[in-house]
């Protein structure tokens, strides 16, 4: 699902708000008012345990190491401070050691904490009684706060818009690295307002980006957000997170409507003014980022707004305070929004942008498990089917609204451009099926609707693409599909029957699964090649088999081809079946599943016969515009040759004897004017294998391998005789198509030949 889905949609707000301050919202996390303290605010982060604790590996417990022993903490004044020897006296957030000051607040103040280091994180927590105990005493929302919002995560720091006149106790507890050492400031300050953890300034910082602007504006999801936010679910009997207006301060919050009707209330406790504005969405800049891109609109109308049908779209809700505060004094506010309209994970309220990234989804190939989702209102859904083979195609609509949803097929061509194509709708029991006029191999798109209907309405659509339904026209010998020399014939093992037949019996996995068939013909002796293209859901095995008659009736009658004592089969990743000399007569290829299929057996594949009279091409990289040439250094001397992915060829090469390479390779043509003993290793980060053939580019024509022999690394190192003026081959092959983008070198040295 696009980024954008989930932006726009799907994030509540507790969980954009967290994101917005750098760290999730936790249940330690928030503002509050304690009993003659004031107002302020406390933040924390959810961290799982650090490492270390209980104590100093024997040194001496600073004096501070208990609030019973706490150091003076003096306004103004940046002190040092240590863990070293601290040990865990108070079990506090995360139960590592902790030291302890103490701090007199004469007048009602505002007040910032500060304390870190280079290397050290810490966790502070305040307190207003010596036994600093979390959860007992009466500045609990203001404990464990864990790289709270700086630019230096290692730092940490408190904020409080005004702490009431007392004795408090400040604990510095280790958290996870770095050493002992750290400082610690006490700011003292005029009162200030702090407004919620959605502003910039919330945490102290420009860097972390607050809602005071349309274009950091958050998510707003169907629900209610309000004082009463505790972690993810509304409930009153906590006050874990407000929203929260400083004096001019302005909020903004992205609502995204599917159309129909939208209802948006709001209540604050002193002067606020609420408005719903329209959103301008870049389109083009939306598609290439995946990130909702806009500009703020024109007025729609204040709120709230009531049981009223609103177009499909993103909107804004502005909240500006328009009281008269004075230090940390705020105002709280609550927003509810409800839509009768909800759209699910694929959906973008804006109608284009809808279209567009759902057209994007992978595209359905073979008969598709039921995917769930939700239509309404304006709301359309789209399917996407790719179809290999003509024929139709099917939709099957089930749940409690199936009987209310309303589907029709469209082609869509290389431009996006849709054609309606005739759609059949029938009832069975309580699904609805939609099936296709026949449509040739292309795409096909389903649109989903609710018929205007304005709620909710969910579903779930499972799709067979074309060509897909029944028993395959050639699941038996006699209705074999004929392969002409040349031609790619699409397939499928879908719907298939077992002929009791097991395709490659000897080189092959052993099942009764679906078997599909092929023929063709051969005049006279001839190279031949068989090859399959694996495409969704096929892993299975083909296999080349004489027909000496009519179609045998037992698996007894087919006569496998051999080269050798070996049966010719294709299992699992092969995807070739090369035959010298092929002799005169009829043969058929059988394509069958392998009993390692997952869920319903059955799959897609392409399979095409090529005959070959003046004998099998090289492979690509064996061909002669593709061979590189090497100058050869003097014996003595070295040189090396770099290598670039790129320029390398599909992999054909594999079998070197003692060395195996599944990825692409390139070949170089070595030729010594004097017999000589060559040196050849890799260089870099690629994984290679080298392979040295004489006379002929063939697998079969090697003379040395090596895989990783090299002393460093994945490189790979050997040492070969070269003769006097013959010609030798050197491919250089990745290992495998996991390396098959890595550039590297080698290097050749000669001496002179023993």
């Amino acid at each position: 699902v696009p980024a954008v889905h989930r932006l726009l949609l799907t994030v509540s707000v507790a969980a954009a708000i967290g994101s917005a301050c750098n760290e999730p919202l936790a249940p330690s996390e928030g503002e509050g008012e304690g009993e003659g303290e004031g107002e302020g605010e406390g933040e924390g982060e959810g961290e799982g345990e650090g490492e270390g604790g209980g104590g100093g590996g024997g040194e001496a417990p600073p004096p501070n190491d208990s609030c019973a022993t706490a150091t003076l903490l003096e306004p103004g004044v940046r002190q040092a401070g240590t863990l070293a020897g601290a040990q865990v006296d108070h079990e506090l957030c995360f139960g590592e050691p902790e030291v302890a000051y103490v701090f007199t607040v004469e007048a009602a103040a505002g007040v910032i904490i500060t304390a870190g280091g280079d290397f050290s994180d810490l966790t502070l927590s305040l307190f207003d009684s010596a036994d600093c105990t979390i959860g007992q005493d009466r500045l609990q929302d203001r404990s464990c706060i864990n790289d709270a919002g700086l630019f230096d995560a290692a730092d940490e720091r408190m904020r409080i818009g005004e702490l009431q006149p007392g004795t408090y106790y400040l604990t510095v507890e280790g958290f996870s690295f770095g050493d002992d050492a750290f400082d610690v400031l006490l700011e003292l300050v005029e009162p200030f307002c702090i407004g919620d953890l959605a502003d910039q300034f919330a945490r102290g910082e420009p860097e972390v980006v607050g809602n005071e602007t349309a274009a950091t504006a958050l998510p707003l999801s169907d629900g209610t957000v309000s004082g009463q936010f505790a972690t993810w679910d509304i409930d009153t009997a906590d006050n874990f997170f407000d929203l929260n207006l400083c004096e001019g301060d302005v909020d903004y919050w992205l609502v995204g409507h599917m159309g129909g009707v939208l209802d948006i209330t709001t209540t604050a406790d002193a002067a606020v003014a609420f408005e719903l504005f329209s959103v301008d969405v870049d389109i083009e800049a939306t598609r290439a980022t995946e990130a909702l891109a806009y500009t703020e609109g024109s007025l729609v109308q204040s709120l709230p707004i009531t049981e009223t049908d609103v177009a499909p779209g993103f909107y804004l809700v502005k909240a500006t305070e328009q009281a008269v505060l004075a230090g940390a004094e705020r105002v709280n506010y609550n927003i509810a929004v409800s839509h009768a309209c909800v759209g699910d994970a694929f959906d973008v309220p804006d109608v284009e942008l809808d279209r567009f990234f759902e057209l994007q989804q992978q595209p359905i190939v073979l008969p598709s498990d039921p995917q769930a989702r939700t239509v309404c209102a304006a709301d359309v859904d789209y399917v996407v089917i790719d179809a290999l083979f003509e024929g139709e195609a099917k939709a099957i609509i089930a749940g409690d609204d199936a009987l209310n949803i309303e589907l029709e097929f469209f082609t869509i061509d290389d431009a996006g451009i849709e054609t309606a194509v005739a759609t059949t709708r029938t009832e069975v029991g309580a699904t609805a099926e939609f099936t296709s006029a026949t449509v040739a191999p292309g795409r096909l798109v389903a649109h989903i609707t609710s018929g205007g209907f304005a709620e909710t309405r969910t579903y779930a659509v499972a799709v067979v693409p074309p060509g897909l339904t029944g028993v395959p026209a050639n699941d038996t010998c006699a209705t074999a599909t004929v392969l002409d020399p040349g031609d790619r014939v699409g397939g499928r093992t879908v719907g298939g029957d077992d002929s009791a037949f097991t395709a490659c019996s000897e080189g092959g996995a052993v099942n009764a699964l679906s078997d599909v068939f092929y023929r063709f013909s051969v005049a006279s002796a001839v190279d031949t090649r068989i090859s399959l293209t694996r495409l969704e859901g096929f892993s299975g095995t083909f296999g080349l088999y004489r027909l000496t008659g009519d179609c045998p009736v037992s698996a007894a009658g087919y006569v496998p081809v051999l080269i050798g004592t070996t049966e010719v089969c294709g299992a699992f990743s092969d995807d070739e079946l090369n035959v010298p000399a092929l002799p005169a007569g009829d043969y058929v290829v059988i394509v069958e599943d392998t009993a390692f299929s997952f869920g319903e057996p059955g799959g897609i594949f392409q399979v095409t016969q090529e005959q070959f009279p003046d004998g099998f091409p090289p492979p690509v990289a064996c061909q002669a515009d593709n061979i590189r040439v090497v100058t050869m250094p003097d014996i003595g001397t070295s040189t090396t040759v770099d290598f670039v992915a790129a320029d390398f060829f599909a992999n054909e090469l594999a079998d070197w004897g003692n060395c195996s390479a599944s990825g692409n390779e390139v070949v170089y043509e070595l030729v010594s004017p004097v017999r000589a003993q060559v040196t050849i290793e890799t260089v870099g980060d690629a994984d290679m294998v080298l392979a040295l053939m004489g006379g002929t580019c063939l697998e079969s024509a090697v003379t040395a391998c090596d895989d990783d022999g090299s002393d460093v690394g994945s490189n790979s190192f050997l040492v070969a005789t070269l003769e006097a003026n013959e010609v030798n081959y050197l491919a250089v092959d990745h290992f495998s198509s996991f390396s098959a983008s890595a550039d590297g070198s080698f290097t050749i040295t000669v001496a002179a030949a023993p």
